[in-house]
């Protein structure tokens, strides 16, 4: 969950390098005057779960060109276009896969997610 650190400058200066050296800021690190303030992750998959979204991403677009490659094979007679045919159902066949593959990934970015949490 997103939280939030602040720290008087000068004299908290020590403190705030210290907070840095634990803990990853969120964005920039803000100033007002004489306070540093710093937005935090205090979950300890954070890392994890941007990576699992970036799988997620990939996922969707993958799932987006396999729509348009069954459209395109759709409109295909197999018979007066068979090397355009066999491409796409190539292309068809590989994207499958990789969708396959970023589930696998999923689950795996999910169990780290569940050990990370576990052990906070």
């Amino acid at each position: 969950m997103l939280q939030v650190a602040t720290f008087q400058l000068p004299d908290g200066q020590e403190k705030a390098n210290e907070f840095l050296k634990a803990h990853k800021p969120v964005g920039n690190i803000n100033f007002n005057r004489d306070t540093i303030v710093i937005f935090y992750e205090d979950d300890p998959a954070a890392d994890i779960l941007e990576l699992l979204q970036s799988v997620t991403n990939a996922k969707f677009q993958q799932g987006i060109a396999l729509h348009m490659l069954k459209r395109d094979i759709a409109g295909l007679n197999r018979v007066k276009n068979k090397d355009r045919f066999d491409e796409l159902d190539h292309a068809i066949r590989q994207t499958q896969e990789a969708m396959d593959g970023q589930d696998a990934k999923a689950e795996y970015l999910k169990t780290i997610i569940e050990e990370k949490r576990a052990t906070k």
